[in-house]
């Protein structure tokens, strides 16, 4: 009986032990599938990466190929744009020689009393003027430097409209036209310890060349007759008169006597028998005022209308 119990027993533990063998090789064969589906996750995700990869790769490789022909392209432009401005510059130094050539073929004719009615592009020397609108000019006469009594023949200029900066211009410039140069006169200048009495900024004045002797016929002396705009701070209510002598630069302010025109633009002067005739123009309101006709008569000093 004793021996039946062992083998009992002993049958009892196999039995248990395969029981256990068992649960473990299910737990295994469990773990084995898990991991194969891992394995298999994985898989797919590399390949989807390495596609993704793949993908990104060959736009990379596009976009390089595409940068690299426009940088090409870029440059061939480059290139021909070079050509161009030297083939443009070869041109312009072409004309400009012929241009040079013409003038220097004309410039003789500046002095020729038989050309008329004939326009030529002056090459002048110096400093040029800005360019302007509403300005005043005058022709003037200087005492040659070597004789006296030659006088040479001189282009006044003074004032204007700087369309481009919007502002009323204040220089004075004179042209010599033996010379063909400009050079500006020093509005603040004096003469033996005299201050020049300059006058404000003009647009819109006029200038008459000024003998103080009837009998004279060339003078130095220039009369602007005008006004500052009516923003000006200068501005006045009547026309105001200024003298210049273009051989020094100095300028006087005249104080006439008598009815003195109303301040006005766009008006004209001219000198006949020692009398300056101003008619017409605008006032500060853009009025016409052309039916106004005034004489300053410069032995006595006086505006009469």
């Amino acid at each position: 009986g004793r021996e039946t119990e062992m083998e009992k027993k002993f049958s009892n533990e196999v039995q248990r032990l395969q029981e256990v063998y068992a649960d473990r090789l299910s737990e295994l064969e469990a773990q084995k599938v898990a991991q194969h589906e891992k394995q298999r996750q994985w898989k797919l995700w590399s390949e989807q990466q390495r596609d993704t990869i793949t993908r990104d790769q060959k736009a990379l490789e596009s976009s390089a190929s595409e940068l690299k022909a426009q940088t090409q392209r870029v440059a061939t432009h480059k290139a021909e744009l070079a050509e161009a401005t030297r083939l443009v510059q070869d041109e312009r130094r072409c004309l400009q020689e012929k241009l040079e050539q013409l003038e220097d073929q004309t410039r003789p004719c500046l002095k020729d009393q038989q050309v008329r009615d004939v326009w030529i592009n002056v090459r002048c020397g110096g400093g040029r003027p800005l360019p302007r609108c509403s300005h005043a000019a005058a022709t003037c006469h200087l005492p040659q430097a070597s004789n006296g009594s030659s006088r040479s023949p001189q282009l006044f200029v003074f004032g204007g409209r700087d369309n481009a900066a919007a502002r009323t211009l204040l220089d004075a410039q004179v042209f010599d036209a033996d010379r063909l140069t400009w050079r500006q006169l020093d509005p603040g200048s004096s003469v033996r310890g005299e201050l020049s009495q300059s006058p404000p900024a003009f647009q819109g004045h006029c200038a008459v060349p000024l003998c103080s002797d009837p009998n004279e016929t060339l003078s130095s002396k220039v009369m602007v007759l005008g006004c500052p705009p009516k923003s000006s701070a200068h501005a006045n209510q009547t026309l105001q008169v200024y003298v210049v002598d273009a051989s020094n630069g100095k300028w006087q302010h005249m104080d006439p006597g008598g009815s003195a025109p109303c301040a006005r633009s766009g008006h004209t002067a001219t000198l006949v028998n020692g009398c300056v005739w101003v008619f017409g123009g605008e006032d500060y309101d853009q009025r016409p005022v052309d039916a106004d006709l005034y004489v300053l008569d410069l032995n006595t000093v006086q505006w009469r209308r």
